[in-house]
């Protein structure tokens, strides 16, 4: 499974990133959820998720070498890509 997300830095620096299974597994050892629970039709998709998806996503490439919080700190925006995902991420973390 992959998926690609988009996100925005406060100081306007903008990245694409894919998601892969490591990343959605350490966001279920985190969470304690299930991927299930992320399904449009469970309405189980927040903010957080989404955040907390990339920031797995950037760490695992090493793009982000700072913890959850402070990298969250750094972030106006984060959503999901709509389009296929691309095959690395495109902008380092600031």
């Amino acid at each position: 499974m992959q998926q690609a997300f988009e996100y925005t830095y406060m100081d306007g620096v903008h990245g694409r990133v894919v998601v892969m299974a490591p990343d959605f597994v350490r966001w279920e050892l985190t969470t304690k959820q299930k991927m299930s629970d992320l399904s449009p039709e469970r309405n189980g998709v927040g903010i957080g998720d989404t955040a907390r998806l990339i920031w797995c996503a950037l760490t695992r490439t090493g793009l982000v070498t700072s913890g959850f919080e402070e990298w969250l700190n750094t972030v106006a925006d984060v959503e999901w890509a709509d389009d296929e995902p691309s095959p690395t991420p495109t902008k380092s973390a600031p």
